[in-house]
């Protein structure tokens, strides 16, 4: 027992000193090796890449231990890229024979920052797209290390030097997005990657993909994949087929892109992604997404070409019961496919139908849009919603002040459901059913769209109801100021209609303009239940009233009148019926109606004012407390 514990012993003994002696050659050749690996590093990225101490163990397993390496993409910038606690898995014995051969690489804790600006984007550290032509004519383009005087061991084994990678590992990284434009930063911690790689001349190209990340929002996303590449000279990267979980559902990318020119295609297709989920990430990205209220799931087959400014879509996507609330608005229940294509210079977006529910009512809409540029046109738009239809076609520009115009026509709408569409929840003041809606506008969308409208409208509404206000009482209580009618106002016969708190509107037609945040008409006419307003003058988009109107009470109510004021009887209209102008102003339901006592004594006849009731208003109008000889105003005396 005794001779074998002390074989084991020697044994021991000699395996210790044999690992202490390959221990010590390894570094040893390590130490001599560094300038090539340093070089051959630098011509691969065509950067200049150092590496600080290093150092190699051979038990447990053979670990050569970066301690630090820095690339730099021009010499003197302050753009480094630096990779500390990098871990190269070596085979031992190609090592020997002054070969290379990882088998791992592993990092821990990197961190790297990608940065946009309006030429494209880079990783710190390395190269930039045509860094050469914008470096110092004094400096070369890409600085390296020194090399080794010719014929020493190290020179002879740069040229035979060939490093293979075979697997790629990082735990813990930290990539940041740098928005050198806007400013901000987006980082995405807590990256650990693992690939089986392998490298032929410039490209490094990856059998097999495994990640997971954090991104903000307490959002994980997973990623796997086969069939990556990289170039880091030409910064062409071929994505494979890759697959990746993110909140909402998975998604698969296929393509390849230039990280250097931004440009490249790329083919997304995914199928059922919720959208509630992707919001919530979005807004973790973009916290202005947050205002977006977006639920129910997508399915997209598309095809994305994009670079040298140019960006284009291709494919389809299908929306399943889809919704969205922003601001006022709300749509739920939408479904349907939306087709895209164009071509290098127009993207298209058409539709055969989408189906949705607006204020629980089905609808539906079918259009065609063309982005060219800075601009998108919608054209062969029809709209079916609110018991009506509308068709029309528009532009828009895409950038400040946001012009657009606007060609629509329709009818059968319910002017209610519209306004509720228009402000949910809101107070609704007018209802009835459009008969006929003609609009030709431009605008523009930046600050006040009603202040900046231009254009012309015609519509006409029927079995409508103005609430709130009853138009008839305001123009009989007026009246009351109307000499000989004072008093003449008690109409038992029509009390129930006087008494109502809305005024019901039989039709009301007109012509508009557009101008300064106002409508302007000069051919309004509302027919009521009781009265016919014709007017011109303006109104708001917050439906202020000014109005310069003839008020035509009917027959019925005329007579009931002139029978109580007998003296007024010539100044009833050939079929019977009562004029009065008035002058309307204010805001539903603050309305105040005043008799225009002077246009109605112009609008009457000198045989008319000759005669009784001449004498009687001549009496009353010459009053000091009626406001002054109107009668010698009015006839030049």
């Amino acid at each position: 027992m005794k001779k074998l514990l002390w074989v084991l012993a020697a044994l021991v003994a000699v395996l210790g000193a044999l690992l202490g002696f390959a221990t010590y050659s390894v570094n040893s050749i390590v130490a001599r090796l560094k300038p090539d690996i340093e070089r051959a590093a630098s011509d691969a990225l065509h950067a200049s890449v150092s590496l600080r101490a290093l150092s190699v163990s051979v038990f447990p397993s053979v670990q050569v231990n970066v301690e630090e390496a820095r690339i730099v993409a021009q010499p003197g910038s302050a753009d480094v890229l630096s990779l500390r606690g990098l871990v190269l898995h070596v085979n031992l014995l190609p090592l020997l024979s002054r070969r290379v051969v990882i088998e791992t690489v592993s990092l821990e804790d990197p961190v790297v920052t990608v940065v946009k600006t309006k030429a494209g984007m880079f990783i710190e550290g390395l190269p930039r797209l045509h860094a050469a032509e914008s470096a110092p004519p004094e400096e070369p383009a890409v600085s390296r290390p020194p090399a080794p005087s010719a014929g020493t061991p190290a020179a002879a084994a740069a040229s035979g030097l060939r490093i293979d990678l075979r697997n790629f590992e990082i735990d813990n990284a930290t990539l940041t997005l740098r928005d050198a434009v806007t400013g901000t930063d987006l980082s995405v911690a807590h990256i650990n990657v693992a690939t089986a790689v392998s490298m032929a001349g410039d490209t490094v190209r990856v059998t097999s993909l495994t990640m997971r990340a954090d991104l903000p929002g307490a959002h994980r996303v997973s990623v796997s994949g086969t069939g990556q590449s990289f170039n880091p000279t030409t910064g062409q990267l071929g994505l494979g087929e890759v697959k990746a979980s993110i909140p909402g559902g998975v998604a698969t990318f296929a393509g390849t892109v230039n990280v250097n020119t931004l440009a490249g295609d790329i083919a997304i297709v995914s199928d059922g992604l919720k959208l509630n989920d992707v919001v919530s990430l979005a807004a973790a990205l973009a916290p202005a997404a947050a205002s977006i209220d977006l639920r129910g799931a997508i399915k997209t087959n598309l095809k994305t070409s994009f670079g040298a400014g140019t960006y284009l879509v291709s494919g389809n996507v299908t929306l399943q019961d889809v919704a969205f609330k922003r601001d006022t608005a709300a749509v739920s229940g939408i479904t349907g496919q939306l087709v895209l294509g164009g071509d290098a210079s127009k993207q298209t977006v058409t539709t055969d139908g989408l189906a949705f529910v607006l204020n629980d009512k089905p609808a539906t809409v079918r259009f065609s849009a063309v982005i060219d540029g800075d601009t998108v046109r919608i054209d062969r738009l029809t709209l079916t919603a609110l018991s009506g239809e509308l068709s029309g076609d528009g532009e828009s520009s895409l950038s400040p002040p946001y012009r657009f115009t606007t060609r629509v026509e329709g009818s059968g709408f319910s002017v209610a459901a519209a306004m509720d569409v228009a402000n949910p929840g809101g107070s609704t003041k007018m209802e009835g059913v459009v008969t006929r809606l003609a609009v030709n506008t431009r605008g523009s969308g930046a600050g006040d769209v009603t202040r900046s409208l231009e254009g012309t409208a015609a519509f006409g509404m029927k079995d409508g109801v103005l609430k709130g206000f009853n138009l008839a009482a305001a123009v009989l209580q007026a009246a009351n100021k109307v000499p000989l009618l004072a008093g003449a106002i008690d109409t038992p016969k029509f009390q129930k209609q006087l008494a109502s708190k809305d005024t019901k509107i039989e039709s009301l037609t007109g012509d508009l303009t557009f101008d300064s945040g106002w409508i302007e008409t000069r051919n309004l006419k509302m027919v009521g239940e009781l009265f016919t307003l014709v007017g011109s003058g303006r109104m708001s988009f917050q439906a202020d009233l000014d109005l310069a109107t003839t008020i035509t009470l009917n027959r019925e109510l005329a007579l009931a009148l002139i029978s109580r004021a007998k003296e007024l009887r010539p100044v009833l209209n050939d079929d019977g019926t009562l004029s009065i102008p008035a002058i309307v102003k204010g805001r539903p339901p603050n309305v105040n109606v005043q008799p225009d006592v002077e246009r109605l004594i112009a609008d009457s006849t000198k045989n008319v004012l000759g005669g009784t009731v001449g004498k009687a208003l001549e009496k009353a109008l010459t009053d000091k407390k009626a406001g002054g000889k109107l009668l010698d105003r009015l006839f030049g005396k």
